[in-house]
């Protein structure tokens, strides 16, 4: 694992065991001496070097140097006593017998290795231009070169497989198509597409017949895909035969590997074992899943007896989808409690990607929405993770809907109406001084609501960051002043409520648990930003206080948001923490505090795709005693009717503010 661990797993007797720590991550590993009893393992570090231990007597064996660079791969032919492995700009052959180097091979970095590995008495290896060469291992003499699929083409390869015989090969990566090649021939076989979801492969491994108890006719395709999901597909008929993934997005499949060589039994032949990021690791029968894919249907016969006592349930037709069109278009667009989503909803997600939704999410008539009074109870939080975990987003048509109900707001109206006769808050009077908006209308809205805020608690009216916080939700609700206000609201309450305990100072209790975080998940960063006298106040704060509008695009923040409002509130420390590992390869390289306050105040090359998959990772592998979640208050709507008290600050420090700011005004009006 990434501290060096190395763990031992026996299937056979459902056993495992702690083998070594290596004191440093490991980049790869497999077994070697594949023909004899399997006693070594092959390791390789973050040092560059590859390492060999002994199962038997519990001792490193050896230390072969030579890369430049982390391995990424290592191959040990059958005989066992001759492996290659390869980094990103050289392959080495080594001799397993006398842990010494035989053969380097140098590349130019602009190009680069993608994978290099046995296949029988041959090395394959393939280059970044997409190039695949097959090499005799012996004699390093260049049996063979596969041509290009199409000229011209873009370099998509990241992953390739040999069949069992070493008559075929697949590549596969970039893109929604596998190459397969003849390589008897040398040449293209034949080219699977994927469906449109698909947009690349991570991994693909060919199945042999004998692994699933198939006629001896049949080769699957194990195919991890950029969703991360895996799937088997029959390569003669290019048919879908199971496809694995769970609902949790901390489970979600991250490498399989197929093991053929772990065990002599037949069973260990017959077993997928895939690596979860939440560190667990989940087995397949292949047999099972083939004799499961290939049962014939039984006929379906339903049976069944109404129960004593139970109610008769009168079920009401669902409108026609060209219904509930027509009814959009004849109300308000602004009135979301008529919105319904289809069976067939498309929308722009990130990346540009475009698909259906499935099966409907929710459906609300007009009297339905007006007894309640809030979409919440017509949302299912389940379908909407479905949808984001699939999408990356919600559509954009109906975000206010769905964030209006995921919320609860209450749609005070009239205790709004009474905040806002008051008029325009004195501390947001020259607020468009300090921020120049273009839009009229928005300033309009965001001054009103600020006000109202500065109305409702005392606190608002002397915090300074808050104008940033509430800007990107306003923009949302920018047509309705209600939600635009209960929406930001919310945001304190439940987001923001633990931050001004400490005020007018940042709020050292949150800051500490995002440092608590950092130095748990990443300790060299963490330690490189001590070093260099970076405190949570440069690296965590700029971002909690404007909620990542300022390192975000408006699509990237709006996909982020739709994640967080589907989550506990600490998730959001949870991508603060992500933010900044997302970006430590920038951040290790700088030294000074100007240069790192400048990265954490502007937007840069880092995707809410990238920040909200490391931060799955995180929530799942983080203990309880510094999980945000078990640190901070579960999320509490606002109450119905009046809204609650915000006293959660120092209230003689505020008193004293706003005692000397009407003493500084009537100073200025004695003196005009």
């Amino acid at each position: 694992d990434h501290r060096g661990s190395i763990f031992l797993f026996n299937f056979r007797d459902n056993k495992y065991q702690f083998i070594t720590n290596c004191s440093q991550a490991c980049t790869c590993l497999v077994f070697g001496l594949k023909s004899r009893p399997l006693n070594e393992i092959y390791v390789g570090l973050v040092d560059n070097s590859l390492r060999s231990f002994d199962l038997a007597s519990n001792q490193w064996l050896s230390i072969m140097r030579g890369h430049t660079s982390s391995i990424r791969t290592i191959s040990v032919h059958d005989n066992g006593d001759i492996a290659v492995t390869s980094t990103v700009n050289s392959a080495i052959i080594w001799n397993l017998l006398s842990w010494t180097r035989l053969r380097q091979l140098n590349v130019n970095q602009s190009i680069g290795i993608t994978q290099v590995f046995f296949q029988n008495n041959y090395i394959v290896s393939c280059f970044r231009d997409d190039s695949i060469f097959m090499w005799d291992y012996e004699s390093l003499e260049c049996k063979l070169k596969l041509p290009a699929v199409v000229e011209g083409r873009e370099p998509i390869y990241r992953s390739l497989s040999c069949s069992c015989d070493g008559r075929l090969l697949i590549a596969a990566g970039k893109s929604r198509f596998m190459d397969i090649w003849n390589l008897d021939t040398g040449t293209l076989r034949q080219t699977i597409e994927l469906p449109k979801p698909i947009i690349g492969v991570r991994k693909v491994l060919f199945l042999e017949p004998n692994k699933i108890d198939s006629d001896g006719q049949e080769t699957l395709l194990a195919v991890l895909g950029e969703d991360r999901r895996l799937r088997l597909i029959q390569m003669s008929t290019c048919r879908l035969l199971v496809e694995f993934n769970t609902d949790c997005p901390c489970t979600e499949i991250t490498d399989p590997l197929v093991l053929t060589m772990t065990t002599g039994s037949k069973r260990a032949d017959k077993l997928a074992v895939i690596s979860a990021t939440n560190g667990s690791l989940h087995l397949y029968d292949l047999g099972a899943i083939w004799r499961e894919a290939n049962r014939p249907e039984l006929p379906i016969r339903r049976i069944w007896k109404k129960p004593i006592g139970m109610p008769v349930i009168n079920l009401q037709p669902v409108p026609s989808e060209q219904a509930i069109s027509n009814q959009i278009k004849e109300n308000n667009t602004e009135d979301y409690s008529t919105v319904a989503l289809s069976q067939k909803i498309s929308d722009n997600k990130i990346g540009k990607q475009r698909g259906n939704f499935g099966k409907s999410v929710f459906c609300a008539s007009r009297a339905e929405t007006k007894n309640e009074g809030t979409p919440s109870s017509l949302l299912d939080r389940k379908k909407l993770r479905a949808i984001l975990k699939e999408y990356g987003s919600f559509p954009s048509k109906y975000r206010p809907f769905i964030w209006r109900g995921l919320m609860q707001l209450p749609g005070n109206v009239s205790v709004l109406t009474s905040l806002l006769e008051k008029g325009i808050h004195q501390s947001w009077d020259l607020l468009t001084q300090k921020y120049p908006i273009k839009s009229q209308k928005l300033t309009r809205c965001l001054q009103r609501v600020l006000s109202a805020l500065a109305f409702w608690s005392p606190l608002f009216a002397e915090c300074d960051f808050l104008p940033l916080l509430a800007f990107p939700f306003v923009k949302v609700f920018q047509n309705n002043h209600l939600l635009a206000f209960e929406m930001v609201a919310t945001i304190l309450v439940n987001w923001c409520k633990d931050w001004f305990e400490f005020f007018p100072n940042p709020p050292i209790n949150i800051l500490c648990i995002v440092e608590n975080l950092l130095a748990h998940h990443d300790r060299e960063l963490y330690q490189h930003l001590v070093d260099h006298g970076v405190t949570t106040e440069i690296y965590a704060w700029p971002i909690m206080e404007t909620v990542f509008s300022e390192v975000l695009t408006k699509d990237e923040w709006l996909a982020l948001w739709d994640n967080l409002i589907c989550r506990h509130p600490g998730f959001m420390l949870i991508c603060v923490v992500a933010y900044s590992l997302c970006a430590k390869s920038p951040i290790m390289r700088v030294t000074e505090i100007e240069e790192i306050e400048s990265f954490y105040r502007h937007q840069n090359c880092i995707t809410t795709s990238d920040i909200l998959q490391r931060a799955f990772a995180i929530d799942c592998i983080t203990p309880d005693e510094i999980h945000p979640s078990k640190l901070l208050t579960k999320f509490e709507p606002l109450s119905q009717g009046q809204y609650p008290l915000f006293q959660k600050y120092p209230k003689f420090i505020v008193d004293f503010q706003i005692k000397e700011r009407e003493r500084i005004r009537e100073e200025e009006k004695e003196y005009l």
